[in-house]
């Protein structure tokens, strides 16, 4: 059957950030051919169908009835809930049972990878990854829609480095564990969101697909957890081919949890750069919504906390993030994002042959990645009070509005 394909979806392959194009070049990654091209568009019609049905089944019942069960099922398990009924009871049976391809020493050395890249990992998502995909304006279209310009940037990306480090979390992804409860919780968020903007009078699916689609939630995955590590090698922070493997395996865990579809899940890091590269060269068309929502995120360090010359510090952060922005995504993406065309790259460059030796020290001595997994994690904890300072961080906050639907 042939799948209608939205307006959106370009003609041929676009242009994609120098970083992503110069990995997949290195590892053979060839562009997508006709019948992955048309994959892509099509998928952008295709949101998360099981739990869209359990929404829509919530919905329908009644949320004051039934997003406590949901909660309960999420926090402690069905079976604690056995009052649940079939809809609900069907989809929770689905994702605490683990796959059966699911190697849980692969997973945990994924996570002890991630909190070894510690703040500097963190920034390559917050400066590259999530301040370089307002390029992709098929994501800004959904994410004005739920308000993201009246919420603000900071508390966005807090949110969503809290859903990282419940994920890479020691334990993190073991059975109702936190790392999974935040992914079914995100994962709840999306379908909220697929039914609230999907609703509005304004939103074309005929030109833009299903708001929270197949597509868009591949390049978010794998640009949320691929793309940090991989990108920390330009930082001096040294991972082994089999931790990067590893950190693949842990993304397609976490994105079958999250509800995205098996085509496009990694089997290796270099599958990983393969979906990432094929869905950002689809993806990337920036319009006016890039600049509208890559200023403030720009501007949010000068609103940071710090504890002594807060002033000089927040100016100091605001240069140092965007010299990591600007040393991975390269001037044509920095214009695009309103952003000045070149900044020096002086903060990946001091960091580079510190992280280099601290790289060799952690991989040369006994115990030594696991040390720098708990410094790692220190720095990522460190960070996000920095950002927030002592707000609690609330995953979906953000987005609490649209969980309120009720038709």
């Amino acid at each position: 059957m042939t799948v209608a394909v939205p307006r959106r979806h370009p003609s041929g392959p676009r242009p994609v950030p120098g970083m992503i194009k110069l990995l997949a070049v290195g590892l053979g990654i060839r562009k997508p051919d006709r019948q992955q091209w048309r994959r892509l568009g099509e998928r952008l019609t295709v949101g998360d169908e099981p739990m869209d049905r359990l929404l829509d089944w919530m919905v329908a019942t009644g949320l004051p009835q039934t997003r406590p069960l949901f909660d309960r099922a999420l926090a402690d398990g069905i079976a604690s809930v056995p009052e649940a009924p079939q809809p609900m009871r069907d989809f929770f049976s689905s994702v605490e049972a683990l796959p059966d391809w699911v190697d849980p020493v692969l997973i945990r050395r994924g996570q002890r990878a991630m909190r070894r890249g510690g703040a500097d990992g963190m920034y390559v998502a917050r400066d590259v990854s999530l301040l370089g995909g307002y390029q992709f304006s098929g994501f800004n279209k959904t994410l004005l829609r739920t308000g993201a310009l009246e919420k603000g940037s900071n508390k966005r990306f807090a949110e969503t480095m809290q859903w990282a480090m419940d994920v890479i979390a020691e334990d993190g992804l073991e059975p109702l564990g936190v790392g999974y409860r935040s992914t079914i919780r995100v994962r709840l968020i999306h379908a909220f969101v697929r039914r609230h903007v999907g609703a509005m009078p304004d939103w074309h699916c005929d030109e833009w697909g299903v708001p929270v689609n197949q597509t868009d939630m591949a390049a978010t995955l794998i640009g949320a957890l691929i793309a940090p590590p991989a990108a920390s090698l330009g930082m001096g922070i040294l991972t082994p081919p089999e931790d990067l493997d590893a950190v693949a395996h842990l993304t397609r865990y976490v994105g079958w949890l999250i509800g995205v579809e098996d085509e496009w899940l990694p089997r290796s890091f270099r599958d990983g750069i393969r979906v990432l590269y094929h869905t950002l060269t689809a993806l990337s068309a920036p319009d006016e919504s890039t600049r509208q929502l890559a200023a403030p995120m720009a501007d949010d360090p000068l609103a940071w906390h710090f504890d002594s010359l807060p002033a000089l510090r927040r100016q100091l952060a605001r240069a140092q993030h965007l010299s990591v922005t600007s040393a991975f995504l390269g001037p044509r993406a920095m214009r695009m994002l309103g952003l000045p065309a070149f900044v020096p790259p002086w903060y990946p460059l001091i960091k580079l042959p510190v992280n280099v030796v601290r790289s060799a020290v952690d991989l040369a001595l006994p115990g030594g990645m696991d040390r720098a997994a708990r410094r790692g994690q220190r720095e990522q904890a460190m960070l996000l009070r920095t950002m927030i300072g002592e707000s609690e961080v609330a995953i979906g906050d953000s987005a609490a509005h649209v969980s309120r639907v009720v038709a």
